[in-house]
């Protein structure tokens, strides 16, 4: 059998986002996700190719998710994230705190929908 390949760190992201998420037990927490660009397994005489992940809290580290090409790779990948999002659910992508902080939770959006929001209203009283 052959082993897989450990990566020590994802240098070509292609991906990247935190989510917040309430636990199982009520604890609000934050994690990171992170997939890599697809790459060759290196010396595998049959051409598969492994797509590196980390989600902080689910995997252990960064792991290497194997593929028969680039695109299985990737979407292998993406299959273990899907895992993690129906684990976790209800979770808020661009988070930049933890659940019980909404309006930070949220990322800057929020903001940007703020800004929007009362630039409407002042237009509405001009009128």
């Amino acid at each position: 059998m052959v082993s897989v390949p450990k990566f020590k760190r994802i240098t070509d992201v292609i991906a990247e986002d935190s989510w917040a998420y309430t636990t199982k037990e009520g604890t609000p927490r934050i994690s990171r996700v992170i997939i890599g660009r697809p790459t060759p397994w290196p010396n595998d005489n049959h051409g598969d190719w492994l797509c590196p992940l980390q989600i902080e809290d689910f995997t252990d580290g960064i792991r290497a998710i194997a593929g028969v090409g680039p695109v299985d790779a990737l979407m292998n990948a993406l299959g273990m994230v899907k895992a993690f999002a129906d684990e976790i659910k209800p979770f808020t992508p661009r988070a930049d705190a933890p659940v019980g902080n909404q309006s930070a939770a949220r990322g800057r959006e929020p903001a940007r929908r703020t800004i929007a929001k009362r630039a409407r209203q002042r237009n509405k009283r001009r009128r």
